[in-house]
């Protein structure tokens, strides 16, 4: 959220680069946003961004968790669909990540919400598997666009995303890799493998290990290599969705019920 800071004016103020009536040509008719209400000043706007930041704070704190976990998915669409051209599918996974946390029970863990007991209550296991499924569903959709397009089939993929400076290129690579087509194609028949594995993989006890560490790998890769922001970073943390703490602050995910958690 920070980043918008320096440019909110020009992305969403009605003197920027897209007023609200023009913003609205380009976008669903029907899709929710806050300032289709509000006044259409720099004032509201500013409030309604600094509100944003406090409910993600208090989030972060676990204050009325639940509470904050609504203002965030609330102003986080809003804002989206105030100015969807400067979003993409990793913002979006970021309001879908905000909604699941308004249905999982977030705020009794590592949270100000959290109160000392005795005998935990038990919660229902349903809020995790619609996260699970959603993180799945992920490497699914993108697992099944690869193989819809011949370079990724005929393994030419990383060979010319290789070659795009705009996105490639974040820290030094080895020429070997880029200059030999053999190794781009092993590499890019080796990205679409991982990436049909893991959405079965993430399910199976006798797997999930393999499947998560093959994620952390390929996000980590990806990091390296390219320029996309934050998306490997989240990723990387909803990977946890499918993890069992074990310490002395063990978190109990799965209790004797196989329904609540």
């Amino acid at each position: 959220m920070l980043v918008w800071w320096p440019d909110l004016n020009k992305w969403f103020r009605e003197s920027g680069v897209l007023d609200y009536a023009t913003s609205r040509t380009v976008i669903d008719p029907d899709a929710f946003t806050l300032f289709a209400w509000l006044p259409k000043t720099g004032f509201v706007l500013w409030s309604a961004y600094f509100l944003l930041i406090g409910h993600t704070v208090l989030l972060l704190v676990g204050f009325y968790t639940r509470v904050q976990a609504i203002g965030v998915y609330v102003w986080c669409t809003s804002f989206q669909h105030r100015n969807l051209l400067i979003f993409d599918e990793e913002d979006y996974l970021f309001r879908l990540f905000a909604f699941l946390l308004i249905l999982l029970p977030a705020g009794k863990y590592f949270a100000c919400d959290n109160r000392p007991q005795s005998d935990r209550p038990t919660h229902p296991m349903w809020p995790l598997r619609l996260a699970q499924l959603q993180l799945a569903l992920v490497y699914v959709s993108t697992a099944c666009e690869k193989l819809r397009g011949r370079d990724w089939v005929n393994g030419h993929a990383l060979y010319y995303a290789s070659r795009l400076d705009g996105v490639f290129g974040r820290f030094p690579v080895p020429g070997t890799f880029l200059e030999s087509l053999f190794l781009m194609k092993f590499l890019t028949w080796t990205v679409l493998a991982l990436e049909c594995f893991m959405p079965t993989g993430l399910w199976f006890t006798e797997t999930r290990r393999w499947a998560i560490a093959s994620a952390i790998s390929l996000h980590l890769a990806m990091e390296y290599t390219k320029n996309l922001f934050l998306f490997k970073w989240l990723m990387l943390v909803s990977l946890t969705l499918f993890m069992k703490p074990i310490s002395r602050w063990r978190i109990t995910l799965i209790s004797k019920k196989p329904n609540q958690l």
